[in-house]
């Protein structure tokens, strides 16, 4: 029997556990920028591109001059600022100087069209932007049609906009020898992370300090111990968050890695004889399709981690074949959780999602009665952690519509979990396709589908993709009287959203839409016609 974990009154509980490295701490600004004086030798981060390091004692000056610049600029506890850059050794400088004066950053993902950054504006109402070159005038763009004043800070030089370097040399030297934090509580809100929902555009999940300081310990879920770990993901998605915080907290580098490509892992893992890599399901399938050396290039690692969405039986058993002495681990969990509710273990039987983690709750509902469940009866699974979202940021409905009364958060996944603890998700509730790890929401699709004249009804679904996790696939009623082609429906789609949320399954056109009882479109049979399709194919 698994000690990690009890049930109790059908509720199944991880350990508690209290983490002596962040106790007496109230601020995660704090916590790092006392590891950053601590030992300012330590190499923080590296560029796997160009090899430049920066030391913990870089770092510490460089975040610390944002931090003043900010503050001269009038911001306070309270505020936001938001980042949109790649992965470089200087985008998160600007947001450890927001934490250590009590201003949450807000990563925006690069991709993100026009819409996206008035969306994220609007919701959240950021002072100030620090973004790469290439999305500078769409975030001006953005800000001028909605008419929010911000200022926004380039990353290298562009003509019309300050850029980073310069504001930041202009630092008093004596304020950045003497800076201390800004007292902040646990409850005041650190980061805001985007996550897309299946009935509408993204929502902003408020993390606040505590939960970020709880969510370091968990580190392990990603397989960051004290070995050198490989993420790939941005500042936008959670792990990018838990990446940068995590290494701090292990006091290992952090690898600073260009976009996922087939080649540029398989470098940087023999380059830096990397212990741990995260990867997700879609990027486990590509190196399995692909033709790297694995005996040579993959000798020093010790674990691969996955998460975000099921990696499929035989994609398991293949990435065990060209790596047999690996340690394999899946985590689930979502952003508003703030990250793992469980993970596996090397005892994990097939199809699992592993063992509840320390500081965590699960429990089962029945989805009609809303009656807690015991062992192996499936329904609804609602997560309670430590580092669980304060709320939605600005969105109180969709925050009431998440969490409940007694501060469950529904995870919209049909699962269950056996009498040794172990959870099993079976399907989604939730209607969110993934695209290579990407959100991609169903609703914003079919809102730009609808705007055609030729269109009367559309939905649209997953379909399984052996590398990619999920492409979009449409399924459209013409409206009577009209000509409407695929092209034209894909094409359309493919002008208003970034390049990851295209209709890459296409578009299928139907004489009726099939419905549930409640009059909702029976998604369930849309996406068994989509798989269909695929069977039939092979």
């Amino acid at each position: 029997m698994n000690s990690n974990f009890r049930i109790e009154d059908n509720i199944l509980k991880g350990r508690e556990f209290s983490d002596p490295v962040i106790n007496g701490y109230t601020s995660i600004g704090k916590f790092i920028l006392d590891r950053l004086e601590g030992t300012p030798d330590l190499v923080g981060e590296i560029d796997t591109v160009t090899d430049e390091k920066y030391t913990y004692g870089i770092m510490r000056e460089k975040s610390v001059r944002c931090a003043l610049w900010m503050k001269s600029q009038g911001l306070v506890p309270g505020d936001v600022i938001a980042i949109c850059s790649h992965n470089t050794l200087d985008n998160a400088m600007p947001g450890l100087g927001a934490l250590y004066i009590g201003v949450a950053f807000y990563p925006w993902d690069t991709e993100s069209t026009t819409k996206n950054f008035q969306h994220y504006m609007e919701t959240t109402k950021p002072k100030i932007a620090f973004v790469r070159k290439e999305t500078a005038f769409a975030v001006a763009e953005a800000a001028k049609q909605i008419k929010h004043d911000i200022k926004i800070i380039t990353f290298s030089q562009v003509p019309g906009f300050l850029d980073y370097e310069s504001l930041i040399s202009n630092a008093n030297e004596g304020e950045v020898e003497k800076f201390a934090c800004t007292p902040i509580g646990k409850r005041e809100i650190a980061v805001i992370s985007s996550t897309s929902g299946s009935t509408g555009p993204p929502k902003g999940v408020a993390l606040s300090h505590g939960a970020l300081l709880e969510l370091m310990h968990q580190s392990y879920a990603l397989g960051i111990t004290d070995g050198i770990c490989l993420i790939f993901s941005s500042l936008s998605w959670l792990t990018g968050i838990i990446s940068l915080f995590a290494t701090i907290y292990r006091n290992i580098p952090r690898l600073i890695s260009p976009p996922f490509d087939e080649e540029s892992v398989s470098m940087i893992i023999k380059k830096y004889k990397v212990d741990c890599v995260f990867l997700t399901p879609s990027m486990i399938n590509r190196l399995l399709r692909s033709d790297i050396p694995w005996s040579s290039n993959f000798s020093s690692v010790k674990r691969v981690c996955t998460g975000g969405s099921a990696l499929s039986v035989t994609s398991r058993q293949d990435l065990m074949k060209v790596l047999p002495n690996i340690v394999f681990t899946m985590g689930y969990g979502t952003t508003e959780i703030g990250g793992c509710v469980c993970v596996q273990t090397a005892d994990s039987k097939p199809g699992s999602c592993g063992f509840i983690v320390k500081n965590a709750q699960l429990k089962v509902i029945d989805v009609t009665t809303g009656q807690t469940l015991g062992p192996n009866q499936r329904g609804e699974l609602l997560m309670k952690t430590s580092n669980m979202m304060s709320f939605y940021y600005n969105n109180p409905k969709a925050t009431a519509d998440t969490v409940d009364e007694e501060g469950w958060i529904r995870s919209g996944d049909l699962g269950y979990y056996d009498e040794n603890g172990e959870i099993f998700i079976v399907d989604r509730l939730k209607e969110l396709i993934k695209y290579r790890g990407y959100h991609v929401s169903p609703y914003e699709l079919e809102a730009i589908l609808s705007s055609h004249p030729g269109v009367k009804q559309a939905a649209v679904v997953g379909q399984p993709h052996p590398v990619d996790d999920e492409h979009p696939i449409a399924f459209v009623v013409p409206a009577p009287g009209r000509k409407v082609t695929e092209k034209e429906l894909v094409d359309l789609v493919a002008s208003e959203v970034s390049e990851t949320k295209r209709l890459r399954g296409g578009v299928r056109f139907i004489d009726e839409m099939p419905y549930t009882a409640s009059a909702k479109f029976e998604r369930s049979k849309l996406r068994q016609w989509a798989r269909s399709e695929i069977e039939h194919s092979n």
